[in-house]
């Protein structure tokens, strides 16, 4: 197995530089520093050929009997003994099994290594403190996507599994992306899809471009020389629980606001509107621009000059036979 690449470095404050100089030469561990963890004011000292730890005014609090040690992060450090890396607490507990290589991400998850110990394991893994193995060492790279998230590599090939160790998207991707937080944006080749961080399927792997056009509603555009009737190329738009909002096919999707989006079909400088909190509900592409009156109502504007109202479920609220419509009220026209 070749050489699995380390996680992500993060470079070190100056202030520890004179610390790990002192103590790094000949060691096996890396010594990565995390943003935003608490670090307990002890520093690794050395006595008598082995490392442990003193507070500033060196008063030893644990006592000297490791191979190399770096400081603590949160309430748990890092050291190697017998050529292994161990976590330890603040009262010298070994408390995980020992690896090759062992990377504190947080307080209590850890990047981990194993040289190639059989066909199927060696390489990196994520473990907790307590021994809970959340990814097998048996992957190239594993990298943060989020607090709850972890992408991993095998070959070329990614994947992404999360906190409790359920492997939400298959290591088959070329990339993968946390997107708005709550979704993950997957690419193979040329291709996107789409899943919810519950692993749930939003939009298939066959787009060429995914966004969010509001704060509820993705849309992707297909491009495909085997388009179909049912697999249309073109724009079209699901919410973020994957039901399809705006038909694929549209020439152009045109945001309005939280609740309404519009869409040109082919060949059309006539918008059609489409309603988010109802799947399914549309307006015929007969209208010549629309406006939000509030939140929850839009005024629809044919090519006659004349004016309607829908509401946010799509119902129409008045027809489409008014020269000017203002609200005297709420709900009240």
């Amino acid at each position: 197995m070749k050489v699995a690449e380390s996680p992500r470095k993060i470079l070190l404050p100056l202030f520890l530089c004179a610390v790990f100089s002192a103590f790094a030469q000949g060691q096996i561990l890396r010594f990565d520093l995390i943003e935003n963890v608490t670090v307990l004011n002890w520093i690794p000292v050395r006595q008598g050929g082995f490392w442990g730890y003193a507070d500033t005014t060196r008063n030893i609090k644990i006592t000297p009997q490791f191979d190399a040690a770096q400081p603590f992060k949160g309430k748990y450090a890092i050291i190697e003994k017998n050529k292994k890396a161990f976590a330890i607490d603040t009262t010298g507990k070994l408390l995980t099994p020992g690896f090759d290589q062992l990377v504190q991400l947080r307080d209590s998850v850890f990047f981990i290594y194993l040289n190639t110990v059989s066909d199927t394991l060696g390489g990196w893994g994520i473990s907790t403190i307590s021994g809970r193995l959340i990814l097998l060492p048996a992957y190239d790279q594993v990298e943060e996507l989020s607090p709850t998230l972890y992408s991993f590599r095998k070959g070329e090939a990614w994947g992404v599994v999360n906190m409790e160790g359920v492997i939400i998207v298959s290591p088959v991707y070329d990339s993968v992306y946390v997107f708005q937080r709550d979704f993950i944006l997957l690419r193979k080749g040329k291709k996107f899809g789409l899943v919810s961080v519950n692993g749930n399927r939003l939009l298939p792997d066959e787009f060429v471009s995914i966004y969010l056009s509001d704060r509820n509603l993705f849309a992707a555009l297909r491009k495909d020389k085997a388009a179909s009737e049912d697999k249309p190329n073109g724009w079209g738009a699901v919410n973020e629980s994957g039901a399809l909002v705006v038909p694929f096919g549209q020439d152009t999707i045109i945001p309005v606001s939280f609740y309404f989006t519009s869409a040109r079909p082919p060949g059309s400088d006539s918008l059609a509107c489409f309603f988010p909190r109802a799947p399914g509900a549309s307006t015929p592409a007969m209208y010549k621009s629309l406006s939000v009156i509030n939140l929850f109502w839009i005024r629809l504007i044919n090519y006659d000059g004349l004016c309607g109202v829908a509401d946010s479920s799509g119902n129409m609220i008045l027809p489409v036979e008014f020269k000017e419509i203002m609200l005297a009220g709420y709900g009240m026209w």
